[in-house]
C-alpha cells in the first residue's frame, strides 16, 4: 500500500467536509468523540479552582492580587470553553429520544449550567468593574463563586450519569462491533 500524497489527502478531507453538517462537527465525529465532553473539562476544573483561590484571598486579606488575578483568569478561560461546550452540548441532547430518561436528565442539566453560567458570568462582570488586579476578593464575588460551585457538582453528576448509566454518546461513531461491546458492559446504547 502506497503513501497518501498531500493532493490526495487534501481532496479526502475536502469530500469528508462536504458531508459534515454542522451538527456532525458539534457532536466531535471528525474528532470520533464527542466534543462536549472534551470541551467541559476546563470549565469544571477552573471554576472550582477559582473557589479556592477566592476562599484563600479571602481569608488572608493581605493585599495580594495573584489570587485575584488567578480567580480572574480561572473565570474567563472557563467562560470560553462553556461557550463551546454549549452547542456542542445542544447538538448531543437533540439526538436523544424525548421518551428516554436521559432526555429529561439532560433538560436538567442544561438548567443548571445555564444558572452556574449566568453566575459565573455575573462574578466575572464584577471582577471586571473593580479590576482584576484588586487586592482581596469581595463577599458578593466569593458568594457567586461558591453557589456557582455548588450547583456545577450537581450538573457534572447528571452529564456522567448520561454518560455512563444512559450510554449517551457512547459509541456513537464506531461500528455496531463497538456498540455491542458497549452494550455488554452495560451501556444503554
Amino acid at each position: 500500500m502506497r503513501p497518501t500524497t498531500p493532493p490526495e489527502f487534501a481532496g479526502k478531507l475536502a469530500a469528508m467536509a462536504k458531508r459534515l453538517t454542522l451538527k456532525d462537527i458539534l457532536q466531535g465525529k471528525p474528532l470520533g468523540h464527542p466534543l462536549h465532553p472534551l470541551l467541559v473539562h476546563l470549565p469544571t476544573a477552573l471554576w472550582p479552582a477559582a473557589l479556592v483561590f477566592d476562599v484563600i484571598s479571602f481569608a488572608r486579606k493581605d493585599g495580594d492580587i495573584s489570587l485575584t488575578l488567578a480567580t480572574w483568569w480561572c473565570l474567563l478561560v472557563g467562560l470560553v470553553a462553556a461557550a463551546a461546550a454549549v452547542p456542542a452540548g445542544i447538538a448531543d441532547w437533540t439526538s436523544i429520544h424525548r421518551e428516554r430518561p436521559a432526555w429529561k436528565i439532560g433538560l436538567i442539566h442544561a438548567g443548571l449550567n445555564t444558572a452556574v453560567m449566568g453566575l459565573v458570568i455575573a462574578n466575572f462582570i464584577l471582577r471586571c468593574i473593580r479590576g482584576p488586579a484588586e487586592p482581596s476578593v469581595t463577599v458578593a464575588q466569593l458568594t457567586l463563586s461558591i453557589i456557582s460551585v455548588l450547583l456545577l457538582l450537581p450538573s457534572g453528576y447528571l452529564g456522567g450519569l448520561m454518560v455512563y448509566d444512559q450510554g449517551i454518546g457512547v459509541a456513537r461513531t464506531s461500528k455496531d462491533y463497538w456498540r455491542r461491546i458497549a452494550r455488554a458492559g452495560g451501556a444503554r446504547v
